[in-house]
């Protein structure tokens, strides 16, 4: 009987030194997840709206105000409701994802009435409603992608396509290059963003980018 108690008494010694182990890695992974956090909280209150954005869209309607009122009002409400999700929307864990195409948006429309023969679009295939995912985890990408689109010489582009599956979101980004243009990605947001998917979903997610001549893409599917 000793002989059989000792084994089942060190293995449960074994399984119970795992389990602890699992749990300190689990909380360090919660740790660590809260401190990214807090640092893009403290970043967004830093710069709730970039400076030179909002200087430009702020140039742009007060310059259209005159030539154009219906192009100014739309900026002047996009604005607004991009300044509506950063300031009271995004303090959650985590956001619906239809929100978060909305404003997705709302920032490709204001720079298509901003810039010249530049296109854009977001396309959804499949039911997103109801979807939450962590906020800015895909607009880092659309932002990335208007900056390094953007040529005063030629036409430029940025589409989005988001397909909803049965176990799986699938977002995909696509810029054309500007001339001279470097679009891998990079940058303390862009960086934030990596380390978060690693945090929140480890090894199911995909995260993939390629780099064409004339286009980059950026594509992320993340688990349901």
């Amino acid at each position: 009987l000793e002989a059989v108690t000792i084994p089942v008494v060190f293995l449960g010694a074994v399984l119970s030194g795992l389990l602890f182990r699992e749990w300190i890695l689990q909380e360090e992974r919660a740790r660590q997840l809260e401190q990214i956090r807090m640092h893009e909280e403290i970043n967004q209150l830093k710069s709730q709206v970039n400076p030179h954005f909002l200087f430009n869209t702020l140039n742009n309607i007060i310059t259209l105000i005159e030539l154009d009122a219906v192009k100014a009002t739309i900026i002047t409400q996009g604005l607004a409701d991009i300044l509506r999700y950063n300031l009271y929307e995004t303090s959650v864990e985590d956001v619906l994802l239809s929100r978060e195409i909305e404003v997705q948006q709302q920032l490709l429309t204001i720079e298509q009435i901003r810039r010249h023969r530049f296109s854009c679009r977001v396309d959804v295939e499949g039911d997103c409603e109801g979807v939450r995912v962590p906020p800015y985890l895909f607009i880092n990408f659309v932002e990335n992608a208007i900056k390094h689109s953007r040529d005063d010489l030629h036409p430029s582009f940025v589409n989005v396509l988001f397909n909803r599956g049965m176990e799986a979101v699938k977002f995909t980004c696509r810029n054309s290059v500007g001339h001279g243009a470097h679009n891998q990605p990079g940058g303390l947001g862009l960086a934030n963003v990596k380390r978060r998917l690693e945090l929140i979903y480890g090894k199911t997610h995909m995260l993939q980018t390629r780099q064409k001549d004339n286009y980059f893409e950026v594509t992320l599917t993340i688990p349901l």
